[in-house]
């Protein structure tokens, strides 16, 4: 921009982002439009206010979104002005045609050769109330949009005849590429699921659209009928069409369903009063037309301060990626995707923090900010189509094969092409994914368990378990508050990582220190000529450009200290196990925090515990097999622990047997170590001495 030119108002803006580039871009006609550019992340992202709003609109999303994407936020040419200065009207900086047969909400739109449908939905009048419903239209109503650029109208406006069957709103619709007799390739429409019957049910049935707009039901009472079981009401999706096999794939992302599915039973759970759910779905639809649905896995597992799993996907939009091959109505060419990419991001619509939330003590719903990538990968035959969903590791993968359809369908093989998708969390707001394949352990929590220690010389104990152990504190200000923890990693693991899971408070830097042992040797007063004492530490949240939430704050406390110019003990990860003690400290205003504290697993015939295998735990595996009890109490192990590392051979216990299996692993190691062919016998070696024991197992003869 000229040096000389008018400059946008800036000062409101600056308030909350003090970076960034906000100038006027000038459009034909002479009209120009503020905008806002900030942000250092690979992807652009662009940001459209509402009506009766600005950029500034986004003040609360914009900081959030600032590693993760290069942001433009605009203000609509002549909008901004009516909503500032009143001059004009709304109606005046947009184009508008009214007509009654358009007051329709919780249904869905889309353009079908040369056609708008506007599927299902109701005509909602009044205020909102829990409970309350409108007119359902129970029809398609289809149309022509005329527009010359200057004046917006309508033509051919139809409507199919009201069906009971089509009372539904607030479903999954979507556009269709089907495979036509003569082999050219369709056109259509798929409405699933959807709410409410006459008895304030789920719909079950979907509703096929055809080419020229015509809705037609399968008999729901027919014993073959197909019935949608999982993810019912409107939530993320994105289809996807193989030409080679003439499949249509539709995947669904969490949402509001009448089933969901139970991880701890491996069931399906039907549940009429439509739980908030995180399972994904994909409703394939083969070259037949038959209907099946697919469970392919879930949301990354995201944490509230309370401890609950939070649901996602409800009301959610997915937002395809540039460049990514489609058909002219938006369904993506499976067939063309054959290396790992990016479809796109599953962004707003709501979360909560239980299945049901009305009149449920504790349980809330909201606005969801968070937001997931989703990522293809083609996955070589024959592998089955799965669906792997991560925060920045793996946390699900589960395969279609041998799993039993949803809703009593007969059980099949997934035929269809075989791929794999991940979604990430790509930017996460106070809430992370955990970066672990386990299901998350609650090593503390303060709601629950009470206050951390403010006394260093005396921190809270925690014995922590393989997997992610999740602590929840809150501390600061530091003459307030200051939390000191002891932690304990049992004999045989690994401290791997500490991910800083969530981040809440008005301050954006915090202090986390740590000392090996079982305490802080020094109180807050000696920090700055006793740091010398410590394994390291580090500041961490957004204010910090390398621990913000979502990171693995370990390396950082081995190694950031030496940015400071103070000197530690410092380390790489993974730290051995024995004890070890954290100081958190936040000068400012109180911080509330989730850590996730992960720890390797059990090595199986990793008898001397120092996390490896190699020949030397032969010795340490006779020395135990002695005296079993003996060693799993001089090493803190348990029963579960015990077998882990010594049942070797899988047969339900810890026996002489065993050895003959550690010593085939040894061998596969390149240890040295050559193993005896079975029948014949097994081998004890001890390498504290030099005898070699040998015991026939045909003559069953003793050794001597």
């Amino acid at each position: 921009m000229p040096a000389n030119a008018v400059r946008p108002d800036s000062g409101y803006t600056r308030k909350w982002s003090p970076s960034g580039e906000i100038e006027y871009a000038p459009l034909s006609g002479g009209t120009r439009v503020r905008y806002l550019k900030t942000g250092s992340g690979p992807r652009p992202l662009m940001l459209l206010h509402t009506v009766r709003t600005q950029l500034d609109h986004f003040q609360l999303v914009i900081p959030k979104l600032l590693d993760a994407f290069t942001v433009y936020a605009i203000d609509l040419p002549g909008m901004v002005n009516w909503v500032m200065t009143g001059a004009g009207s709304a109606n005046s900086n947009m184009r508008v045609v009214r007509n009654s047969s358009f007051r329709v909400t919780g249904g869905a739109m889309y353009e079908l050769n040369g056609k708008m449908q506007l599927v299902f939905g109701q005509n909602f009048l009044g205020g909102y109330t829990p409970g309350s419903e409108g007119a359902y239209t129970s029809q398609i109503r289809s149309f022509n949009i005329v527009d010359d650029g200057t004046t917006l109208n309508f033509s051919n406006l139809a409507s199919t005849p009201a069906d009971p069957n089509y009372h539904r709103r607030d479903l999954n619709v979507f556009p269709t590429v089907v495979r036509n007799p003569d082999n050219s390739l369709g056109r259509g429409i798929v409405a699933l699921s959807g709410v409410f019957t006459d008895n304030d049910g789920a719909w079950t049935v979907p509703v096929v659209v055809d080419g020229n707009g015509n809705p037609s039901m399968a008999d729901p009472n027919s014993p073959g009928t197909f019935k949608q079981g999982m993810n019912g009401y409107h939530s993320a999706k994105l289809g996807m069409f193989s030409e080679a096999t003439g499949q249509m794939h539709e995947v669904l992302f969490g949402g509001i369903s009448l089933q969901y599915h139970d991880s701890a039973t491996n069931t399906f759970v039907t549940d009429n009063n439509l739980p908030f759910i995180n399972d994904i779905t994909s409703v394939r639809i083969d070259s037949a037309g038959n209907f099946s649905q697919h469970l392919l896995g879930e949301f990354p597992q995201i944490l509230d301060m309370d401890g609950n799993r939070l649901r996602f996907g409800a009301n959610a939009e997915f937002f395809l990626a540039n460049g990514i091959p489609t058909y002219d109505n938006g369904v993506l060419k499976l067939d063309a995707l054959t290396e790992p990419t990016t479809l796109g991001y599953i962004f707003g619509g709501l979360f909560a923090n239980a299945p049901h939330t009305r009149n449920v003590a504790g349980a809330v719903s909201g606005a969801s900010d968070e937001i997931f990538e989703v990522i293809f990968t083609p996955v070589p035959e024959p592998v089955t189509y799965v669906l792997m969903l991560t925060g920045a590791a793996a946390l699900l993968l589960r395969r279609l094969a041998g799993r039993d359809e949803i809703r009593g369908w007969h059980p099949s093989r997934y035929r269809g092409p075989r791929m794999q998708i991940t979604l990430k969390c790509l930017v996460v707001v106070a809430l992370s994914s955990v970066l672990s394949s386990a299901r998350a352990a609650t090593a503390w929590n303060e709601t629950t368990n009470g206050d951390l220690s403010g006394d260093h010389a005396n921190p809270t104990n925690v014995i922590l378990s393989s997997g992610t152990n999740s602590v929840y504190c809150t501390f600061g200000p530091s003459d307030i508050d200051q939390d000191y923890l002891h932690i304990h990693v049992p004999a045989g693991r690994k401290f791997t990582g500490l991910v800083l899971a969530s981040y809440m408070s008005d301050d954006s830097i915090a202090f986390v220190g740590l000392q090996s042992g079982s305490t802080m040797t020094f109180g807050p007063d000696e920090a700055f000529v006793r740091t010398e004492e410590m394994l390291g530490f580090s500041h961490i949240g957004p204010g910090d450009g390398n621990a913000v939430a979502g990171t693995d704050i370990l390396p950082f406390l081995g190694t950031a200290p030496t940015e400071f110019g103070f000197p530690t003990v410092a380390f790489t990860p993974p730290l051995p196990s024995g004890d070890y003690t954290f100081w958190f400290q936040q000068l400012g205003a109180p911080t509330s925090v989730q850590l996730n504290y992960m720890v390797s697993n059990l090595v199986p015939g990793d008898f001397n515990l120092d996390g490896t295998l190699t020949k030397a735990d032969i010795n340490a595996m006779l020395v135990a097999l002695t005296d079993l009890n003996k060693f799993k109490s001089d090493n803190g192990l348990s029963d579960a622990d015990l077998l882990t590392l010594g049942d070797l051979n899988s047969a339900g216990g810890v026996t002489n047997s065993d050895i003959q299996s550690l010593l085939n692993t040894l061998s596969g190691a390149g240890s040295g170590i050559s193993p005896v062919p079975e029948p014949t016998s097994f081998v004890m070696l001890a390498l504290s001495i030099p005898a070699l024991i040998v015991a026939n197992r045909r003559s069953g003869r003793s050794p001597r």
